[in-house]
């Protein structure tokens, strides 16, 4: 019980925090969607594409973040950042090569359960970026936002911060 009222005192920490569960959610969303003329609109979610990684990188950051709560070393909630931004690189680095990854969706759909189906064959389709990735990038820069406020506020001391009983 301890924990939830560290989470809950510590406004930078519950912010931080947030921001990595926040990662975990937007990596199961969708992240792209690719608009077919004959079946409607195809989506692919985190779970099939990259999201694999940003899950592991948000709950990394997550885990880092209650080891912080109870041990109050800086350097875990500078770990913790790090993994939020690492996460944001990733989804960043799938929405910069989206025209590819929306074959790979397509050449998905194609195969059917069947043989795999080589994504070059399939030509350039036009594609959007479901709201997965931008719930990633929100959740990375609050997680960003909070670790470095409980840097700045930790910084020279290495006692755990003051709390008020109110």
């Amino acid at each position: 019980m301890t924990l939830l009222v560290a989470f809950l005192e510590e406004r930078p920490l519950g912010l931080a925090a947030l921001g990595a569960f926040a990662v975990v959610v937007g990596s199961v969303l969708p992240w792209i969607s690719v608009p077919q003329p004959l079946i409607g609109t195809t989506t692919g979610n985190g779970l099939q594409e990259d999201g694999k990684i940003t899950i592991l990188l948000g709950l990394l950051a997550l885990g880092l973040l209650i080891a912080y709560a109870r041990l109050r070393q800086r350097d875990l909630v500078i770990a913790a950042g790090i993994a939020g931004l690492a996460a944001a690189g990733f989804a960043g680095a799938y929405l910069a090569d989206l025209a590819h990854n929306a074959a790979r969706v397509i050449a998905r759909l194609l195969a059917g359960g069947g043989p795999p189906f080589d994504p070059s064959q399939v030509s350039a389709v036009p594609a959007r970026a479901g709201a997965g990735i931008y719930v990633v990038f929100v959740g990375a820069a609050v997680m960003a936002v909070g670790a470095i406020a409980l840097t700045i506020r930790g910084r020279g001391t290495t006692e755990p911060a003051v709390r008020s009983s109110a």
